[in-house]
């Protein structure tokens, strides 16, 4: 029996350590976090978290014309010095992962000054023939709020022979885009 205790007790330690030391790690364990700090090496770069109200919650099913699947959001802010300037360039990164047909999809959509300025695949696990091209990517460039609705097929064209992805992305950026209009729009706020 004491032998059998000498083996047991280390166990819920061993476990607290396996269960928590992830989050003590966190910052340093972010995927994106990284993947953001290699790709703006000279910018500050800060995560947030956004929690929608019923209200906001509502607002942004009425624009966006659909039911919202989660009601917590993830985003990266962050800050560029221009050289030789004064400026800030501000850009807002969300990290979205869903699932197109039954494989998860990851897409990073950039934003500033409430235009979409890029929106990069991270990760596709859809069969690559599937795959959006970067060149239809480019097509999300420069929407804004002012191009809502957004509807694959009429206001972004459909990939051949990928349908679901292009409505998948779609719908995501439009998503985004009028996250960001109702939360960091300043020219919105009283």
């Amino acid at each position: 029996m004491k032998k059998f205790l000498t083996w047991i007790l280390p166990f819920p330690i061993l476990l607290m350590i396996f269960v928590f030391s992830p989050l003590l790690h966190a910052k340093e364990n972010d995927p994106f976090r990284s993947y953001l700090q290699n790709t703006f090496p000279s910018c500050s770069i800060e995560h947030g978290r956004i929690e929608l109200d019923d209200e906001l919650a509502h607002s942004i099913q009425e624009r966006i014309k659909r039911q919202l699947e989660q009601y917590s959001f993830s985003y990266y802010r962050v800050t560029c010095e221009k050289p030789d300037s004064s400026k800030k360039t501000i850009r807002y990164i969300f990290p979205d992962t869903h699932i197109v047909r039954t494989k998860h999809e990851t897409l990073l959509i950039h934003i500033s000054d409430g235009e979409v300025l890029r929106v990069e695949v991270l990760q596709f696990q859809e069969p690559p023939e599937y795959e959006p091209s970067k060149r239809w990517l480019k097509l999300f460039q420069k929407k804004s709020i002012k191009d809502i609705p957004l509807r694959a097929g009429i206001d972004i064209p459909n990939i051949a022979g990928a349908t679901m992805t292009a409505e998948k992305i779609t719908e995501r950026v439009q998503f985004f885009i009028v996250l960001w209009n109702e939360v960091f729009d300043k020219s919105k706020k009283k």
